[in-house]
């Protein structure tokens, strides 16, 4: 365990304890503000490679569940529209885990650079085209 890692350990012990000793509105307060830490999306500070991202999505729906069906659609359409639409639920984005979420502000922001591989995203979408049972 870092120091880090320590100190936080050590606060959230501390909090819990004293946690039923405040009023209400000040329990509201503090559940918002842990909230804000640890429920929220982080906002992209810094683009990963196209790969790095590419490849999370891929374990990410490999892994199955909610995270395959959100991804393959999700990423088909948003590679390309198509005259007859692929329906991604993007309620569904709700019950995806927090790592998925932000992979998926990730994959949203790709092309925000201009230095995107255009090929290696065309390979991606056939890969969700494939595990939706889409080409064939």
């Amino acid at each position: 365990m870092t120091f880090e890692q320590s100190m936080l350990s050590d606060c959230l012990e501390q909090l819990v304890k004293q946690f039923p000793q405040y009023s209400k509105l000040e329990q509201q307060k503090i559940l918002e503000s842990v909230r804000s830490l640890v429920v929220e999306p982080k906002t992209i500070s810094r683009a990963r490679p196209l790969e790095d991202v590419l490849a999370d999505i891929r374990e990410a729906i490999e892994d199955g569940g909610r995270a395959e069906t959100f991804f393959t659609t999700a990423f088909s359409n948003w590679y390309r529209r198509t005259e007859e639409p692929r329906v991604a639920h993007l309620h569904d984005y709700i019950n995806l885990d927090f790592k998925n979420r932000h992979l998926f502000m990730e994959m949203m922001s790709l092309r925000d650079s201009g230095r995107f591989d255009d090929e290696a995203l065309y390979q991606f979408e056939q890969y969700c085209l494939d595990k939706m049972g889409c080409n064939g």
